[in-house]
C-alpha cells in the first residue's frame, strides 16, 4: 500500500509539474482607422454616452489567439471632481457572434492627471475572461450617470481610444534531444521557437537536451534548430504549446537530427551548394541547359563551379564535406538562380534548379518540385512534398509529373526523380547504400533499375 501511495505521489507531482503556471500580462494598444462612422471616441461627460472603439489587425501582433482578456483600462485626465459612472461594457471579435457584455456595474472615474502625465481613469474587471480567437476586437462602451462638472480626457489614437488590456496567459515548456546524424548528442545547440508575438530559445546541455520555456505560449510557433559546424533545422509546420480553440495542434517535445558533414558515393547522382566553390576534383558538376518537349531536362557540365550556387554532381570518388570548414553563409535559407541556370519561355514552363543551406520543407508556391538526390537528409512524398537537405539542392516549376533527366556526357539517365539511379551499374539497397559485395536476397537498385535476388 505505501508502495502506491509513494507511485501515485510521483505521478501526481509529474502532472503538476507539466502543467504550465496560469499569469496575467498587460498590453497597450492604440486603435487603428475605420471607415465605419460608428466607431468613436470615449465620453462620459454627458449623462449618458455611447463609444464603439475598434483595434483592428495590431491585435495580433499583441495579443495571442486564445488568450483570455481580464481588465480593460484606460488613460487619461480629469480636471473635475471625481465621479461614479454605471459603465456597461460589450465585446465583439467577429462579424458572425454579435457582441457579448462581459462587464455591467459601476466605476469611480478619479481626480487628477494632466494631459502630459495621464492616470488610470476606467478600469474595468470582467465578470468573466473573454478569450480572444480572432484578428480585431470591437469594444462598446455606455455610461450613464450625473453630467461632469468639467470635461473627462482619454487618450486617443485615432478616432479611438488607447487601452491597456490585461490578458491571461499561460506558460508552457517544449523539451526534446539535438543529435548529430551518428547519434551523438551536439552540446550547445540553439533551439528557438518563434511564434506571432514572441520568440524565445534555450541551448543543449552535455548530454543534447534542451527545454524551451514560453512564457506566453497562447500562439502558434515556428522551430528552428542551429549548431556551430551543422546545417540548420527547420520545422515542417506550425504548432503549439497548448490547446485552444483556434491554435495549431499542439506538441510539446521533440527530438532534432543535425547533419554535420555531407556524404557522397562514386557516381551516386546527389547535388550541392557551398559558401565557397566546390572543388572541381571531387566530381562532374551540371545545372539545367534545355528541354525536349515538356517531360525532358537537359543538364550540361560545368567546368568551374562557383560558390553560392546549386549543382547536380555525379561524384569521381566517395568523400565527405565537413560543414565545420565553413562559416554558416548569411545568404537566406533557399537560394533561386535565374536565367540561365534556369531556363524556360511562353510556350515551355520555367524551371530551375534551386539550393537550400537549412535542412527545411519547400513550401509548395505553384508547379512541380523534385529532389535530385537519395540521401537521407532528402525526403520527397511526391511533387508536392519536398524537404531538401542542408547545403543541398531541389528543381522546381516543370509541369510534369514525371520528367525525365539526362545528363551530357554520362552514360544514363534517370526516367524518375525518385528512382535510386548510378552510371557503374554498382547494386544499392533501397536506402541507397551501395553495396560492397554480392548481394544477398531481397529487392537492390541496379543501373537505375529495381532487381530482385531470389
Amino acid at each position: 500500500m505505501k508502495r502506491f501511495f509513494i507511485q501515485f505521489f510521483l505521478l501526481l507531482v509529474a502532472v503538476l509539474a507539466s502543467k504550465g503556471e496560469v499569469r496575467t500580462r498587460d498590453v497597450v494598444i492604440g486603435g487603428t482607422p475605420d471607415s465605419f462612422s460608428s466607431v468613436k471616441p470615449i465620453d462620459i461627460q454627458s449623462a449618458s454616452s455611447s463609444a464603439m472603439l475598434r483595434y483592428g489587425d495590431i491585435i495580433k501582433y499583441n495579443i495571442g489567439v486564445d488568450e483570455k482578456i481580464k481588465r480593460i483600462a484606460f488613460k487619461g485626465y480629469n480636471p473635475g471632481s471625481e465621479q461614479t459612472r454605471h459603465v456597461k461594457l460589450s465585446i465583439n471579435c467577429n462579424n458572425w457572434t454579435g457582441y457579448t457584455v462581459v462587464f455591467d456595474g459601476d466605476c469611480v472615474i478619479p481626480h487628477g492627471g494632466t494631459a502630459d502625465d495621464c492616470i488610470e481613469l476606467l478600469s474595468i474587471e470582467l465578470d468573466e475572461p473573454f478569450a480572444i480567437y480572432y484578428y480585431y476586437l470591437d469594444i462598446q462602451v455606455e455610461s450613464t450617470g450625473e453630467p461632469s462638472d468639467a470635461p473627462v480626457f482619454f487618450e486617443l489614437c485615432n478616432y479611438t481610444a488607447v487601452a491597456t488590456i490585461t490578458v491571461e496567459t499561460e506558460t508552457a515548456s517544449f523539451t526534446g534531444t539535438v543529435t548529430d546524424q551518428d547519434g551523438l548528442p551536439i552540446q550547445r545547440a540553439k533551439v528557438t521557437l518563434s511564434g506571432q508575438l514572441d520568440s524565445y530559445d534555450a541551448e543543449t546541455d552535455d548530454v543534447g537536451r534542451f527545454t524551451v520555456t514560453a512564457e506566453n505560449s497562447k500562439q502558434n510557433f515556428q522551430v528552428r534548430v542551429t549548431a556551430k559546424g551543422h546545417a540548420p533545422y527547420v520545422g515542417d509546420k506550425a504548432f503549439a504549446l497548448v490547446e485552444g480553440k483556434v491554435l495549431q495542434p499542439k506538441k510539446t517535445s521533440e527530438d532534432f537530427t543535425l547533419y554535420g558533414r555531407l556524404s557522397f558515393y562514386k557516381d551516386k547522382r546527389a547535388t550541392i551548394i557551398l559558401p565557397e566553390a566546390p572543388n572541381t576534383e571531387w566530381g562532374r558538376y551540371y545545372q539545367p541547359k534545355d528541354r525536349r518537349g515538356r517531360d525532358t531536362i537537359i543538364f550540361e557540365r560545368v567546368w568551374t563551379p562557383q560558390a553560392d550556387t546549386p549543382y547536380v554532381i555525379f561524384p569521381e570518388y566517395d568523400f565527405e564535406v565537413d560543414l565545420d570548414n565553413y562559416e554558416q553563409p548569411g545568404a537566406p535559407g533557399k537560394i533561386v538562380i535565374p536565367w540561365p541556370h534556369g531556363i524556360g519561355d511562353d510556350s515551355v514552363p520555367y524551371i530551375s534548379l534551386c539550393g537550400s543551406y537549412e535542412n527545411r520543407k519547400i513550401p509548395n508556391v505553384g508547379g512541380y518540385m523534385w529532389l535530385l538526390d537519395s540521401t537521407s537528409d532528402c525526403e520527397s512524398n511526391g511533387p508536392y512534398d519536398v524537404r531538401v537537405g542542408g547545403y543541398r539542392a531541389y528543381l522546381v516549376g516543370a509541369s510534369t509529373d514525371k520528367p525525365v533527366f539526362c545528363f551530357e556526357g554520362e552514360t544514363s539517365h534517370v526516367s524518375s526523380p525518385y528512382t535510386l539511379e548510378s552510371v557503374d551499374k554498382s547494386s544499392f539497397d533501397l536506402q541507397g547504400r551501395r553495396l560492397y559485395a554480392a548481394p544477398t536476397k531481397g529487392i537492390y537498385i541496379k543501373g537505375g533499375r529495381k532487381q530482385v535476388v531470389h
